[in-house]
């Protein structure tokens, strides 16, 4: 209630005489490349990517699966990426 804190005696009780003002800055870098069109060659061995190639949250929660700890190891013809791949969900802790 506006006012009570003027009451004499107890409206030490309902007063503050703290203020606290923050102010924060935000420093944005950027830092522009100038690239080269691909040539017609170039875009023909360009992979053609769907606009979302990660799976969602919603997709992963819809496969129900967990995930293998102990991927299969490496067959030696080719490098293979090791580790988890995609948008990954935190486990929820209980």
């Amino acid at each position: 209630m506006p006012g009570i804190g003027s009451i004499p005696i107890i409206g030490r009780l309902f007063s503050s005489r703290s203020t606290q003002k923050s102010d924060d800055e935000l420093l944005v870098v950027i830092t522009p490349h100038f690239v080269k069109p691909l040539s017609p060659e170039e875009k023909a061995k360009m992979l053609d990517m769907p606009a979302t190639f990660l799976p969602t949250v919603t997709q992963e929660k819809a496969k129900g699966k967990k995930k293998d700890k102990n991927p299969p190891a490496p067959t030696g013809d080719k490098p293979e990426f090791v580790g988890p791949s995609g948008q990954q969900i935190p486990k929820q802790q209980q």
